[in-house]
């Protein structure tokens, strides 16, 4: 699901997930139901004063790494966080402040994948980041059958880098039984032979695409 957000000169669509320069510590998560408009600065010092930010009106100039409120998300990529602000990625690569306050959560990027349902490998990026044994393109692949839904069930992170196990219920018709659950749930029904290393994310750009319901 999309929003069209009318822009000049362009067809700008803000989707679920949008593109951003760096991935930075991770997500800063706006709680959009209390504070629905943010005060957006140009400076650290929260004195010049960018923008008044509507969420439910994003558009090609403010808008988040993940958006869908119908979803709970309005979350923007973290570069730095003080006791007074956070330095924050308001598009591709436009850095602007917001001020620290309980309306805001952080979550790191190794807490968002390990918590999740489980990850996929971008359709793009299925060529060439393969299920490998260890933590390099070079390192023997661990072949699996190219699928339109896949899913895999995350063991942990390091670097760029996540450790995985192919679940191999999820594009079956046996998934119907776990339908809800997170993957780590039944992953054990899977034989152990399908465990290894994909990348998650290369010169900034995220290259799985992040189960966070089912």
């Amino acid at each position: 699901m999309t929003l069209q957000v009318r822009a000049q000169n362009n067809n700008f669509h803000i989707k679920y997930e949008n593109p951003t320069s760096q991935l930075g510590l991770g997500l800063l998560i706006l709680d959009y139901y209390n504070l629905p408009i943010i005060e957006i600065y140009n400076d650290k010092n929260l004195i010049d004063k960018f923008i008044d930010w509507d969420s439910n009106k994003p558009d090609v100039d403010i808008y988040p790494k993940f958006y869908e409120l119908d979803y709970g998300h309005c979350d923007f990529v973290l570069l730095e966080s003080t006791k007074t602000y956070h330095k924050i990625l308001v598009g591709l690569n436009k850095v602007k402040y917001v001020k620290n306050s309980k309306h805001w959560n952080f979550i790191s990027w190794t807490e968002l994948i390990t918590n999740s349902f489980g990850v996929t490998r971008k359709r793009n990026s299925r060529e060439s980041n393969k299920l490998r044994i260890s933590k390099s393109d070079n390192s023997k692949e661990i072949p699996i059958e190219l699928k339109t839904h896949e899913n895999f069930c995350v063991n942990q992170l390091k670097d760029n880098w996540v450790n995985v196990k192919y679940d191999c219920i999820y594009a079956t018709d046996q998934y119907i039984d776990y339908e809800g659950e997170p993957c780590s749930n039944y992953i054990d029904k899977c034989p152990d032979n399908k465990t290894g290393w994909i990348m998650w994310k290369k010169d900034g750009e995220l290259l799985i695409q992040i189960y966070l319901r089912p």
